[in-house]
């Protein structure tokens, strides 16, 4: 289902003071990501393995580094505006930092709703 047609000029008119106003993010908590190095436990961090039958292979649980790495993610206690929020408008759905940028008041130009 199409809301326009193709090769059509539709205008629409959006009041931004209202559309400020509706804009409201969800906060959500910080993340960082960090990366932890450990000695794999199956090889003692030299990469080969024995089998039973005495010959070396390849560890399979670090792809015969030695080390294996973790990644932890940390909250680092600051909120931060969840830019995925959807928000429906005219029947079509925005991300809340497409919509973010349409009210900023630097890319516009007086009050002639023209774009820099």
């Amino acid at each position: 289902m199409r809301l326009f047609q193709k090769n059509k000029t539709h205008n629409i008119i959006i009041n931004i003071a209202k559309l400020k106003e509706r804009l409201i993010p969800d906060m959500i908590e910080e993340k960082t990501e960090k990366q932890n190095k450990t000695k794999c436990e199956n090889c003692d961090g030299t990469g080969i393995m024995r089998c039973n039958l005495g010959f070396e292979h390849d560890c399979d649980g670090c792809n015969s580094k030695g080390i294996i790495l973790n990644t932890i993610s940390e909250l680092t206690g600051k909120k931060i505006e969840k830019e995925t929020k959807l928000f429906k408008l005219y029947g079509v759905f925005f991300l809340y930092f497409q919509l973010k940028r349409l009210v900023n008041p630097r890319i516009w130009r007086g009050r002639t709703g023209k774009f820099i």
